[in-house]
């Protein structure tokens, strides 16, 4: 008996020496390769298709050891809007598709990090009464807004602090150039400002004059306000 055994053992042994690769091939899959970015502060991660691959699990840490399952995609990338700004996330994915009823998950993917930030401001750049007008857009965690202003393009200082998301430099100097970059700032945590927005630029110019017509017998007075740097 023992050694009919032995014999049934050998002979199921050389059938599977003799099975192609593919046969067990068609049960594993790779492991993504997975590359990280920011997306509008946020987190993006992508990776290429796994060949029979139909869905992937991500899973996310917050400490690079323990990683929980956040969500499943069957994109071949993904963004982490729920992300918290300020914070470095950690990611993995798997690969996985359904094989005779059953799920077959790939290996982890290696590991990519990435600390999240408020988004960049888009500034524009218009006049008021001759003054150069800030203007963005009110950005998700940010508590306030820093400007920076420079008068060569080049060299940029701090110039004022707001929560609001416009301001009017009522101090420019009539006939200067001068160039605006604004950072959103996070009271909770400096980790989670923003970049620098790109530099947008304006001439400061004299206001333009309020005419008034005063009619006369036969004609008409024109008078306005003397306007500041007007020559």
């Amino acid at each position: 008996m023992k050694k009919r055994v032995i014999s049934i053992f050998l002979a199921l042994l050389m059938v599977l020496t003799l099975l192609p690769a593919s046969v067990f091939a068609a049960a594993s899959l790779k492991a993504p390769t997975i590359s990280i970015a920011r997306s509008s502060g946020k987190p993006k991660i992508s990776w290429s298709a796994v060949s029979g691959a139909k869905k992937y699990y991500i899973y996310r840490s917050t400490d690079g050891k323990t990683y929980k399952q956040l969500t499943t995609t069957t994109s071949t990338s993904y963004t982490n809007t729920g992300a918290a700004s300020g914070t470095k996330y950690y990611y993995k994915v798997k690969s996985a598709k359904v094989s005779n009823g059953k799920t077959v998950y790939s290996a982890y993917s290696n590991a990519k990090s990435l600390l999240t930030t408020i988004a960049t401001p888009t500034v524009t750049v218009t006049r008021t009464s001759g003054k150069p007008t800030v203007k963005w857009s009110a950005l998700k965690g940010a508590d306030k807004y820093e400007i920076y202003r420079s008068t060569d393009g080049k060299t940029f200082s701090k110039y004022v602090t707001t929560t609001k998301t416009s301001y009017t430099n009522t101090n420019a100097s009539i006939g200067t150039t001068y160039y605006y970059k604004v950072k959103a700032i996070s009271t909770e945590t400096s980790n989670a400002n923003s970049a620098l927005s790109a530099a947008k630029s304006i001439k400061c110019i004299p206001a333009t004059p309020t005419l008034t017509v005063t009619a006369t017998d036969n004609s008409a007075k024109l008078s306005w306000g003397a306007v500041t740097g007007a020559t």
